[in-house]
């Protein structure tokens, strides 16, 4: 038995040099990957970012989002009292009541009339 170069447990030099090529963690490398060009196709980037869109220019329209509802918007909204009939009331938005940014009902808002209640459409 050779002996290598750290006594006998370790393997010949011979051995070594002729061993798969593998990481730190003992996994295989691909076949060349000591080859600078082969190492530098394996370690590019293969996926592009998506290409920018442009936000779009209105808000969205839906009582469910803040973003589109603002002081003095026309908007229709479903009060508590009236929730189930289907009855709306029309009106101009004095103040928005709804911290968050989305609710899934609606976002509660006062109109200048005074009701309080839930924007079901914009405009």
């Amino acid at each position: 038995m050779q002996k290598g170069r750290n006594g006998p447990f370790s393997p010949p030099r011979s051995e070594v040099i002729n061993r798969i090529p593998s990481n730190r963690y003992g996994t295989r490398l691909p076949d060349g990957f000591l080859n600078p060009a082969v190492r530098k196709e394996h370690t590019m980037r293969k996926t592009s970012s998506p290409p920018y869109r442009k936000p779009t220019e209105h808000p969205p329209r839906d009582g469910r989002q803040r973003s589109g509802i603002y002081p003095g918007a026309l908007v229709k909204i479903e009060r508590k009292i009236d929730q189930g009939t289907g009855k709306l009331t029309e009106g101009k938005v004095q103040e928005i009541l709804t911290a968050s940014s989305f609710h899934p009902h609606g976002i509660k808002v006062r109109l200048e009339d005074g009701s309080v209640g839930r924007v079901q459409q914009v405009g």
